[in-house]
């Protein structure tokens, strides 16, 4: 399975459109993301995307789950507009649900925000009201393959 973020730069950064707040030029929109070749036997799949700077503690930034099997593409700006029928935006650590990009303390340097597809054995998670802790459990638990691409931010 492949994943590929059109989103990201040719310099591997994450433009400031996709950032939380702050920056000149933030929108807070969520990037394209794109996949291909998932494994036999899947069902659904999931997106997570997590910032694994040190001082960011695997802070998530976006969480979907119940993705159908048969969807290869989210476009930009799809985080509460215009995801596939029957896919669930998780809270992510900001305690919204949906995406939430990057917004690293300045003079933390770049960080790294790990976009990955999960191929899952089964068409859904039970996620209602779950806590992030659980719901990133199940994904591993029934994850049958994933990929990510990386798309670096850094506040100036």
């Amino acid at each position: 399975m492949t994943v590929r973020c059109p989103s990201i730069d040719a310099r591997g950064f994450l433009p400031v459109r996709f950032v939380r707040a702050g920056a000149p030029g933030s929108r807070n929109t969520s990037p394209a993301i794109e996949w291909s070749d998932p494994p036999e036997g899947t069902a659904s799949f999931a997106l997570t995307m997590i910032d694994r700077h040190p001082i960011a503690h695997g802070w998530v930034h976006w969480c979907v789950v119940d993705i159908p099997p048969s969807v290869r593409a989210l476009g930009e700006g799809a985080s509460r507009a215009s995801m596939p029928a029957g896919s669930v935006e998780v809270e992510n650590t900001f305690g919204d649900a949906g995406y939430g990009g990057p917004q690293p303390p300045r003079g933390t340097g770049p960080h790294e925000y790990h976009i990955t597809i999960h191929a899952l054995r089964v068409p859904a998670l039970t996620v209602e009201r779950a806590t992030l802790e659980k719901v990133m459990a199940a994904i591993r638990s029934e994850e049958i393959s994933s990929s990510s691409v990386v798309g670096r931010y850094e506040s100036s």
